[in-house]
């Protein structure tokens, strides 16, 4: 995923734009109960990055990617799919952006997600 690093960076700067990290935790700021913090940071993630809005600019993206890049996200998508045992359908082929959409969800998910709830949890240990 070395070839992803440009693209990867982009994400991780608009996780951290939009998901603050300690000690301003948004969502444990304000949410007095850990539960809520984490359902609402939850809502949030899914509402960024698992929604028909884009959020993620896809054009700065795409502007990234060529053959190589593309067949790399297509590959990690399909390898994702195939751990949630989920199957591609004709139409992420029709419509470039719903691999990339895809690609950006399960990115953020393995690389971000766990560990912010895990600083939530945390936030409220002390």
């Amino acid at each position: 995923m070395n070839s992803l690093k440009e693209i990867n960076t982009i994400l991780d700067d608009h996780f951290h734009e939009t998901f603050p990290s300690h000690p301003n935790l948004h969502h444990a700021v304000c949410l007095a109960v850990k539960s809520g913090a984490i359902s609402g940071f939850e809502e949030d993630f899914e509402d960024n990055y698992n929604s028909l809005t884009d959020y993620v600019d896809l054009y700065e993206i795409k502007e990234l990617c060529n053959f190589n890049k593309v067949m790399e996200i297509c590959e990690y998508v399909a390898e994702k799919y195939e751990e949630y045992g989920m199957t591609f359908d004709k139409s992420y082929f029709e419509d470039n952006d719903k691999i990339l959409k895809a690609y950006i969800y399960f990115y953020m998910e393995e690389n971000h997600k766990s560990r912010y709830i895990n600083e939530i949890e945390e936030y409220f240990k002390m």
